[in-house]
């Protein structure tokens, strides 16, 4: 069974992947600090988080399937018509709001202030609210076939995907405050094709709101895996597609605390990446080599951003983010499927198999062993 860590800590997100394009939610990068309490962890194999204790490493309990938002104070569970939001950290319902009938899916910005409803694949419709529900929700309707790929955090811009068929799609951007579609498609500084084509991987924003990062990988011969950079925090009709070394496909993404550095690691090509995201413009970018490893890796960064885990499936690797070479190697031969490092630095927790590992970060040993429960 396939396990993968899909948030840390109430504060801090720390790892997140998916298939199918392209509606995956931005999330900010854990912060540098953040008040230890519970791991999160979601099964592939069922929709489910299950909540770990992050001092003991026991399983506390089992959450719903849903949206968490950015910083998991809350998380958002849609059916028939109602939303539910839910306290993590005790599982129960703290509110309960109407939302539209064909919604089965909610996304937030990336500050968590706003709440967009829609379907999880294509559709013509979405609802834009604050999560306060303080004032009137902003109804989207259109001609066409969209996705969700963003939501400004002044709530201002709703970012779109327009689907094209054969795979390509168009960025677009819907101004909330004039009910319309900017005139324009968003194209890449670099290439004024407005076509794009690719699958979203998992996406992160800057600590400021500012970029959006979004990791995408294409079919063999369609071109290389990217990063495609949009400017949410304002008005543009640009954004910038920063192509990744090495094959299309692969690839997984992790943001740092801070807001800063972003992460992209292929373990089979043996390739790991490091962008810096500071300004509004072209990510800098960093290359670095590491053996091919088999398996696809999942990612988790230190508290302090000095060291990026990967988990594979012969073990643990500790990068070190400033030269990007394996610091330490771990769990020698155990297939590791999830990681979330503590925001206090003193633990690292792997899932293998059914268990789940608390390992020393410094030496990758082994601290102790819990269970995870099984997919219902």
């Amino acid at each position: 069974m396939k396990w993968f860590l899909a948030f840390l800590v109430i504060l801090a997100v720390v790892a997140a992947g998916c298939a199918g394009q392209p509606s995956v939610q931005p999330q900010p990068p854990p912060p540098a600090a953040a008040h230890a309490a519970q791991v999160y962890v979601h099964a592939a194999a069922g929709p489910s988080f299950w909540a770990i204790d992050s001092r003991t490493g026991q399983v506390a309990r089992t959450l719903p399937a849903g949206t968490p938002s950015p910083d998991w104070r809350r998380l958002y569970r849609i059916s028939g018509g109602v939303l539910d939001v839910v306290d993590p950290t005790t599982g129960r319902a703290v509110a309960t709001h109407s939302a539209p009938g064909w919604a089965d899916a909610v996304r937030t910005s990336a500050d968590g202030a706003w709440l967009v409803f829609a379907r999880s694949g294509p559709w013509d419709r979405f609802q834009v609210r604050d999560a306060a529900w303080t004032s009137e929700p902003v109804d989207v309707a259109l001609r066409g076939s969209f996705t969700f790929d963003g939501v400004s955090n002044d709530g201002r811009r709703l970012y779109l995907l327009e689907q094209l068929g054969g795979g390509h799609y168009h960025v677009r951007m819907y101004d909330l405050r004039t009910g319309a579609l900017a005139p324009y498609v968003i194209v890449d500084k670099s290439n004024v094709s407005e076509d794009m084509s690719g699958t979203a991987v998992a996406s992160f924003a800057t600590r400021d709101g500012a970029m959006q990062l979004t990791l995408y990988q294409r079919e063999a011969g369609q071109g290389s895996a990217f990063i495609h950079a949009l400017p949410i925090g304002q008005a543009a009709p640009w954004a910038i597609c920063v192509d990744l070394p090495g094959p299309s496909t692969g690839w997984t993404f992790a943001a740092a605390p801070g807001g800063r550095y972003f992460y992209a690691v292929n373990s089979g090509a043996g390739e790991v990446v490091a962008l810096d995201g500071q300004n509004v413009g072209p990510p800098n970018l960093r290359r670095g080599r590491i053996a091919p490893v088999g398996g696809e890796a999942v990612l988790a960064v230190s508290a302090d951003g000095a060291t990026l885990f990967a988990g594979v499936g012969s073990g643990v690797l500790a990068i070190d983010t400033g030269t990007l070479a394996v610091r330490t190697r771990g769990l020698a031969g155990q297939a590791v499927t999830a990681l979330a490092a503590a925001p206090d630095g003193g633990s690292l927790f792997a899932v293998s198999g059914s268990r789940l590992l608390r390992l020393d970060p410094r030496s990758l040993a082994t601290a102790g062993v819990g269970a995870v429960p099984p997919a219902a």
